[in-house]
């Protein structure tokens, strides 16, 4: 029987095996596991009905389920799969290497069980070019990229600054604000205070020979989860 197995970075994250059947003329099962032995890496096996003989086929057929699954990691829990590529094709073993650790979560993804099935949902996650652009950013592996691409994400939103700040206090009552200055638009500098995430784009933005860029790192390192957070919920609210 044909089979071809995925396999992506995700972290060290624990849950139990989920598997699924499917009523489809070509792909009939598909489980979804973790290698104890591979421990940040997760997997995808597909089984075919019939035999496949060439992997872009296989691949051609398993592409709108690996989307599906991937968006509800990203949407439902927060994992990003990166680097998702095909490892197994019937015999044929294609990838090999490892991962660093990053941390660990227990999750089962019950979740996903039930919305797996939401067609208006996946549709939406699949259609929503906002979501897309976001999932493309939390695949990036610099801290300062990443960053970048989600506020930049949320700014585009919005459409501008005085409105997204005025989201993110209304969203985070608590949030941290910082004090930073700014040349105007008549060349005189002022004192201006932004929330943390706008303190920590526009300091990335318009570097100097005064910017303290380990201050600026361990920042981005602290808030990028939040706004991640927050950007999901702009795009969905």
């Amino acid at each position: 029987m044909s089979f071809i197995k995925y396999r992506g970075e995700i972290g060290k994250i624990l849950f139990e095996p989920l598997y699924f059947e499917y009523d489809d003329n070509n792909v009939i099962s598909l489980k979804i596991y973790k290698n104890e032995k591979e421990e940040n890496y997760i997997y995808f096996h597909f089984t075919f009905k019939d035999k496949i003989s060439d992997l872009e086929s296989a691949k051609k057929l398993t592409k709108k389920y690996l989307n599906d699954f991937t968006n509800l990691l990203l949407y439902l829990y927060g994992y990003s799969v990166k680097h998702l590529e095909v490892h197994e094709f019937t015999d044929t073993i294609f990838l090999k290497g490892s991962f660093d650790y990053v941390g660990t979560i227990e999750d089962n993804f019950e979740k996903i069980k039930d919305r797996i099935t939401d067609r208006g949902l996946l549709c939406t996650l699949e259609e929503n070019i906002s979501f897309r652009l976001y999932k493309s950013a939390m695949e990036i592996s610099d801290p300062f990229g990443k960053f970048m691409f989600l506020y930049s994400i949320i700014y585009d939103i919005f459409g501008n600054q005085a409105k997204l700040e005025s989201y993110i206090k209304s969203t985070m009552n608590n949030v941290e604000t910082l004090k930073r200055v700014k040349t105007n638009l008549k060349n005189e500098e002022i004192i201006v205070e932004e929330t943390i995430f706008t303190w920590i784009r526009n300091h990335i933005g318009h570097t100097n020979k005064l910017t303290d860029i380990e201050l600026i790192r361990g920042q981005v390192m602290k808030n990028t989860a939040n706004l991640s957070n927050l950007v999901l919920k702009a795009i969905f609210s």
